[in-house]
C-alpha cells in the first residue's frame, strides 16, 4: 500500500455522439500490472480512525468476499488495531485453529485474509 496525495474518481457515459462526465475526490486508487496489485490510499484515508468503505469494497471485489458475513469480518481485519482480537473472532467462527494464532504484524493480516478467502474449518 502507497500514499497518494489526491485521488479523484472519474465516471464517464457515452451516448451516442455525447459524452458526460464528472469526477469526485476518493480515498482508494488500485491497478494490477502482471500478478502485483497496487493499492493507493490518501493521507486522510489512511490515518482515519476507520478504514474507507472504498478499501473494504475493493478488497471484497478483488477476493471474490460477496457474503455478508465474511465482509463483516473483512471489515474486523481491517478496522480492529488489536491482531490478537481478530484472531479470537476468527477461531469463534472457525476459521482459524489454536496453533494457527501468530504474533502481531502487518504479514500475520494478510495471512487472515487468506484464511477468509480461502477458509479453513477446525
Amino acid at each position: 500500500m502507497s500514499t497518494a496525495t489526491n485521488i479523484k474518481r472519474q465516471y464517464t457515459l457515452t451516448s451516442g455522439t455525447s459524452k458526460f462526465g464528472y469526477s469526485e475526490k476518493g480515498k482508494v486508487a488500485h491497478f494490477t500490472k502482471g500478478d502485483l496489485l497496487y493499492i493507493f490510499l490518501t493521507e486522510d484515508g489512511i490515518t482515519s480512525s476507520s478504514p474507507p468503505f472504498e478499501l473494504e469494497a475493493l478488497l471484497a471485489e478483488i477476493c471474490s468476499i460477496e457474503e455478508p458475513h465474511k465482509r463483516g469480518l473483512l471489515r474486523t481485519i481491517l478496522g480492529e488495531a488489536s491482531l490478537s482480537s481478530i484472531q479470537q473472532t476468527y477461531y469463534e467462527e472457525g476459521l482459524l485453529k489454536r496453533e494457527d494464532l501468530l504474533d502481531e504484524g502487518a504479514p500475520q493480516r494478510i495471512y487472515l485474509v487468506s484464511k477468509l478467502v480461502f477458509g479453513l474449518k477446525r
